[in-house]
């Protein structure tokens, strides 16, 4: 590694520590980013890093684009990545269902009454621009998108997997 390389992991990492709370509303500091500059579409990178507490997470963000909950979804399956959970944009609880619920009113602007089955997919349309997510397993290998090729292909050999455990009182 050279030193140029060291500044680079260390800018971006200041970048995302700065970023991430302030986005998010959730406190992730880096202690080592695994991968960086993964391509995941045309214009769009991820970070995959360590935090404390062994919690694995990818940050995914276009550059200069728009990418919703599905594009993020389809990402990270096509990179080998199992997602664990959604960080939410301003740590609202509500962001993916209410912005499903303007999509929806949008399409269907005569309905007056709908439930949470009506909405999903249209909460999947929902922008998440830059998106963070919890990573529950990493499949094998981490693929990244060739944009040559358009297609999905192997950039290295990772494994990875958050095994919980449930303790019952007896």
């Amino acid at each position: 590694m050279t030193a140029n390389d060291v500044q680079y992991d260390k800018l971006r990492r200041d970048q995302c520590n700065e970023l991430i709370p302030r986005v998010f509303r959730v406190n992730l500091p880096i202690d080592e980013i695994l991968f960086d500059d993964i391509e995941t579409g045309d214009g769009s990178y991820a970070i995959l890093f360590r935090s404390s507490g062994d919690v694995y997470a990818l940050f995914v963000a276009p550059d200069g684009g728009q990418q919703t909950l599905a594009d993020v979804v389809t990402m990270s399956k096509n990179m080998g990545i199992t997602i664990g959970k959604f960080y939410l944009p301003d740590g609202d609880l509500n962001y993916f269902y209410r912005n499903g619920v303007k999509l929806f009113k949008q399409a269907f602007p005569s309905l007056y009454s709908w439930n949470k089955k009506d909405v999903k997919w249209y909460s999947l349309q929902v922008p998440y621009s830059p998106a963070l997510v919890k990573v529950a397993s990493v499949n094998g290998e981490v693929r990244r998108f060739d944009k040559a090729g358009r297609a999905w292909q192997k950039l290295f050999d990772y494994s990875f997997r958050k095994v919980r455990i449930h303790y019952e009182r007896g």
